[in-house]
Protein backbone atom coordinates (compact mmCIF):
# COMPACT_ATOMS: atom_id res chain seq x y z
CA UNK A 1 0.00 0.00 0.00
CA UNK A 2 1.32 3.19 -1.02
CA UNK A 3 2.91 5.17 2.32
CA UNK A 4 0.50 7.77 1.29
CA UNK A 5 -2.83 5.71 1.16
CA UNK A 6 -1.61 4.69 4.46
CA UNK A 7 -1.02 7.46 6.02
CA UNK A 8 -4.72 9.06 4.82
CA UNK A 9 -6.36 6.42 6.39
CA UNK A 10 -4.79 7.09 9.36
CA UNK A 11 -5.93 10.95 9.56
CA UNK A 12 -3.92 13.93 7.91
CA UNK A 13 -3.67 17.27 9.25
CA UNK A 14 -5.31 19.54 6.92
CA UNK A 15 -5.76 23.85 7.97
CA UNK A 16 -8.63 24.70 9.99
CA UNK A 17 -10.43 27.62 9.12
CA UNK A 18 -12.81 28.27 11.46
CA UNK A 19 -13.59 31.81 10.73
CA UNK A 20 -17.20 31.94 11.80
CA UNK A 21 -16.80 30.02 15.38
CA UNK A 22 -16.66 32.79 17.60
CA UNK A 23 -19.61 34.59 15.65
CA UNK A 24 -23.22 33.21 18.12
CA UNK A 25 -26.19 31.71 15.85
CA UNK A 26 -28.75 34.57 14.46
CA UNK A 27 -32.39 34.08 12.93
CA UNK A 28 -32.51 35.26 9.70
CA UNK A 29 -35.78 36.78 8.12
CA UNK A 30 -38.01 33.83 6.36
CA UNK A 31 -36.81 34.26 2.28
CA UNK A 32 -39.30 34.33 -0.53
CA UNK A 33 -39.17 30.98 -1.28
CA UNK A 34 -36.70 28.02 -0.63
CA UNK A 35 -35.53 24.93 -2.45
CA UNK A 36 -35.89 21.74 -0.18
CA UNK A 37 -33.70 18.63 -1.45
CA UNK A 38 -34.88 14.99 -0.42
CA UNK A 39 -31.33 13.89 -0.17
CA UNK A 40 -30.20 15.60 2.67
CA UNK A 41 -28.40 12.80 4.19
CA UNK A 42 -26.38 9.54 3.56
CA UNK A 43 -28.63 6.24 1.93
CA UNK A 44 -31.89 6.50 0.23
CA UNK A 45 -33.34 9.45 -0.89
CA UNK A 46 -36.95 10.70 0.61
CA UNK A 47 -40.11 10.35 -0.71
CA UNK A 48 -42.15 13.42 -1.57
CA UNK A 49 -45.74 13.02 0.14
CA UNK A 50 -46.70 16.84 -1.26
CA UNK A 51 -47.66 17.90 -4.78
CA UNK A 52 -47.96 21.53 -6.16
CA UNK A 53 -50.36 23.95 -4.99
CA UNK A 54 -50.45 22.36 -1.36
CA UNK A 55 -50.07 24.45 1.41
CA UNK A 56 -47.44 23.38 3.58
CA UNK A 57 -46.15 24.92 7.44
CA UNK A 58 -43.19 24.81 9.55
CA UNK A 59 -41.83 21.29 10.74
CA UNK A 60 -44.78 19.78 7.96
CA UNK A 61 -43.74 15.82 6.81
CA UNK A 62 -43.16 16.66 3.07
CA UNK A 63 -40.90 13.90 2.07
CA UNK A 64 -41.36 10.08 4.09
CA UNK A 65 -37.83 8.02 4.54
CA UNK A 66 -37.08 5.86 1.66
CA UNK A 67 -35.78 2.68 3.89
CA UNK A 68 -33.91 1.96 6.88
CA UNK A 69 -31.17 4.45 6.57
CA UNK A 70 -32.77 7.75 5.32
CA UNK A 71 -34.30 10.63 6.62
CA UNK A 72 -37.91 12.06 6.25
CA UNK A 73 -37.77 15.41 4.93
CA UNK A 74 -39.88 18.66 6.58
CA UNK A 75 -40.85 22.38 5.49
CA UNK A 76 -38.84 25.16 6.86
CA UNK A 77 -41.44 27.81 5.71
CA UNK A 78 -44.78 28.30 5.74
CA UNK A 79 -46.32 28.53 2.48
CA UNK A 80 -47.42 27.14 -0.87
CA UNK A 81 -45.37 23.96 -3.01
CA UNK A 82 -45.00 25.00 -6.37
CA UNK A 83 -43.01 22.51 -7.88
CA UNK A 84 -41.37 18.78 -7.24
CA UNK A 85 -38.43 18.57 -9.71
CA UNK A 86 -35.00 17.06 -9.81
CA UNK A 87 -32.36 19.26 -9.04
CA UNK A 88 -28.51 18.76 -9.83
CA UNK A 89 -27.10 18.27 -6.21
CA UNK A 90 -23.59 19.95 -5.22
CA UNK A 91 -22.03 16.03 -5.32
CA UNK A 92 -23.50 16.14 -9.21
CA UNK A 93 -25.85 13.50 -8.56
CA UNK A 94 -29.64 14.68 -9.28
CA UNK A 95 -32.18 14.61 -6.96
CA UNK A 96 -35.93 15.66 -6.38
CA UNK A 97 -36.72 18.76 -4.41
CA UNK A 98 -39.63 21.22 -3.33
CA UNK A 99 -39.87 24.33 -3.96
CA UNK A 100 -41.96 26.17 -2.00
CA UNK A 101 -43.04 29.66 -1.51
CA UNK A 102 -43.17 31.03 1.82
CA UNK A 103 -45.74 33.69 2.61
CA UNK A 104 -43.86 34.94 5.13
CA UNK A 105 -45.80 33.52 8.29
CA UNK A 106 -43.81 31.07 9.51
CA UNK A 107 -46.67 29.29 10.98
CA UNK A 108 -45.88 26.05 12.45
CA UNK A 109 -47.49 23.06 11.59
CA UNK A 110 -50.75 21.92 13.86
CA UNK A 111 -50.44 18.41 13.68
CA UNK A 112 -46.47 18.06 15.73
CA UNK A 113 -47.05 16.49 18.97
CA UNK A 114 -44.79 16.10 21.60
CA UNK A 115 -43.51 12.10 21.23
CA UNK A 116 -43.36 9.45 23.85
CA UNK A 117 -39.81 8.91 24.21
CA UNK A 118 -40.52 6.29 27.52
CA UNK A 119 -38.45 3.13 26.28
CA UNK A 120 -35.10 3.29 23.65
CA UNK A 121 -37.31 1.73 20.94
CA UNK A 122 -40.24 5.01 21.59
CA UNK A 123 -36.38 7.39 21.38
CA UNK A 124 -35.55 6.08 18.53
CA UNK A 125 -38.65 6.01 16.20
CA UNK A 126 -38.89 9.46 18.08
CA UNK A 127 -35.64 10.58 16.47
CA UNK A 128 -36.66 8.73 13.14
CA UNK A 129 -39.48 10.93 12.47
CA UNK A 130 -37.68 13.77 13.22
CA UNK A 131 -35.67 13.44 10.29
CA UNK A 132 -32.24 13.93 12.81
CA UNK A 133 -28.96 13.60 10.67
CA UNK A 134 -25.41 14.16 11.56
CA UNK A 135 -24.04 17.57 11.00
CA UNK A 136 -21.06 16.05 9.47
CA UNK A 137 -20.19 15.43 5.83
CA UNK A 138 -22.61 12.38 5.46
CA UNK A 139 -25.65 13.20 7.33
CA UNK A 140 -26.15 9.68 8.81
CA UNK A 141 -29.42 9.34 10.14
CA UNK A 142 -29.27 9.26 14.00
CA UNK A 143 -32.37 6.58 14.42
CA UNK A 144 -29.85 4.35 12.97
CA UNK A 145 -26.99 4.80 15.15
CA UNK A 146 -29.95 4.11 18.28
CA UNK A 147 -31.19 0.84 16.73
CA UNK A 148 -28.85 -1.19 18.67
CA UNK A 149 -29.48 -5.22 18.48
CA UNK A 150 -28.30 -6.14 21.93
CA UNK A 151 -27.91 -3.26 24.15
CA UNK A 152 -26.04 -5.17 26.43
CA UNK A 153 -23.36 -4.89 24.30
CA UNK A 154 -23.24 -1.01 24.73
CA UNK A 155 -20.57 -0.48 27.45
CA UNK A 156 -19.65 3.29 26.52
CA UNK A 157 -21.45 6.62 24.96
CA UNK A 158 -19.28 8.30 22.99
CA UNK A 159 -20.37 11.58 21.68
CA UNK A 160 -18.67 13.25 18.79
CA UNK A 161 -17.99 16.90 19.11
CA UNK A 162 -14.76 17.07 17.12
CA UNK A 163 -15.78 19.11 13.83
CA UNK A 164 -12.91 17.82 11.66
CA UNK A 165 -14.09 19.41 8.43
CA UNK A 166 -12.13 22.68 8.44
CA UNK A 167 -14.70 25.03 7.48
CA UNK A 168 -18.07 24.17 9.49
CA UNK A 169 -18.67 25.46 13.09
CA UNK A 170 -21.92 23.86 13.64
CA UNK A 171 -21.05 21.83 16.18
CA UNK A 172 -19.16 24.44 17.82
CA UNK A 173 -21.89 26.57 18.12
CA UNK A 174 -23.94 23.81 20.06
CA UNK A 175 -21.56 23.12 22.50
CA UNK A 176 -21.47 26.70 23.08
CA UNK A 177 -25.08 27.66 22.72
CA UNK A 178 -26.84 24.95 23.80
CA UNK A 179 -25.23 23.35 26.46
CA UNK A 180 -28.19 22.73 28.24
CA UNK A 181 -29.92 20.58 24.89
CA UNK A 182 -26.85 18.89 24.76
CA UNK A 183 -26.97 17.75 28.50
CA UNK A 184 -30.40 17.00 28.42
CA UNK A 185 -29.83 14.83 25.20
CA UNK A 186 -27.12 13.03 26.06
CA UNK A 187 -28.70 11.94 29.44
CA UNK A 188 -31.95 10.63 27.89
CA UNK A 189 -30.23 8.49 25.43
CA UNK A 190 -27.82 7.49 28.71
CA UNK A 191 -31.09 6.74 30.83
CA UNK A 192 -32.09 3.54 28.50
CA UNK A 193 -28.59 2.83 27.42
CA UNK A 194 -27.38 2.93 30.93
CA UNK A 195 -23.39 2.91 29.40
CA UNK A 196 -20.18 2.91 32.17
CA UNK A 197 -19.48 6.06 31.25
CA UNK A 198 -20.37 8.79 28.44
CA UNK A 199 -17.38 10.20 26.51
CA UNK A 200 -17.49 13.32 24.68
CA UNK A 201 -14.82 13.98 21.94
CA UNK A 202 -13.68 17.37 21.02
CA UNK A 203 -10.69 18.76 18.94
CA UNK A 204 -8.20 20.33 21.11
CA UNK A 205 -8.47 23.28 18.54
CA UNK A 206 -11.93 24.20 20.40
CA UNK A 207 -11.21 24.91 23.89
CA UNK A 208 -14.05 27.35 24.62
CA UNK A 209 -16.30 23.80 23.87
CA UNK A 210 -13.86 21.82 25.78
CA UNK A 211 -13.70 24.49 28.97
CA UNK A 212 -17.61 24.94 29.02
CA UNK A 213 -18.33 21.18 28.64
CA UNK A 214 -15.97 20.36 31.43
CA UNK A 215 -17.32 23.08 33.55
CA UNK A 216 -21.00 21.67 33.15
CA UNK A 217 -19.85 17.76 33.60
CA UNK A 218 -17.62 18.40 36.68
CA UNK A 219 -19.41 16.99 38.97
CA UNK A 220 -20.41 14.01 37.44
CA UNK A 221 -17.25 11.58 36.94
CA UNK A 222 -19.72 9.38 34.76
CA UNK A 223 -19.25 12.25 31.67
CA UNK A 224 -15.95 12.63 30.70
CA UNK A 225 -14.78 15.35 27.98
CA UNK A 226 -11.86 14.21 26.18
CA UNK A 227 -9.38 16.92 24.02
CA UNK A 228 -8.38 14.98 20.68
CA UNK A 229 -5.69 15.53 18.34
CA UNK A 230 -6.52 17.81 15.42
CA UNK A 231 -7.02 15.61 12.60
CA UNK A 232 -9.03 14.52 9.11
CA UNK A 233 -10.64 12.26 9.40
CA UNK A 234 -11.41 12.11 13.26
CA UNK A 235 -11.52 8.61 14.52
CA UNK A 236 -13.54 9.97 17.60
CA UNK A 237 -14.38 6.39 19.16
CA UNK A 238 -11.10 5.25 18.11
CA UNK A 239 -8.75 7.52 19.89
CA UNK A 240 -11.27 7.59 22.99
CA UNK A 241 -11.32 3.95 23.16
CA UNK A 242 -7.77 3.56 22.80
CA UNK A 243 -6.68 6.53 24.93
CA UNK A 244 -8.96 5.93 27.91
CA UNK A 245 -11.42 3.02 28.22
Amino acid sequence: MPSRLFNAMKGVKVPHRKNTALMEAVRMPPPKSVVIPTVMHIGAPAKPVVKPGDKVAVGQLIAESGGFISAPVHASVSGVVKKVEDIVLSNGRNAPAIFIESDGEMRPFEGITLPKADTLDQLTEAVRASGIVGLGGAGFPTSVKLAIKDIEQAEYFVINGAECEPYITSDTRTMLDYTDLVERGLRRIADHLKPKAVYIGVEANKPKSIEKLRERFKNDPTIIVKSLTPMYPQKTAYEIGRAHV
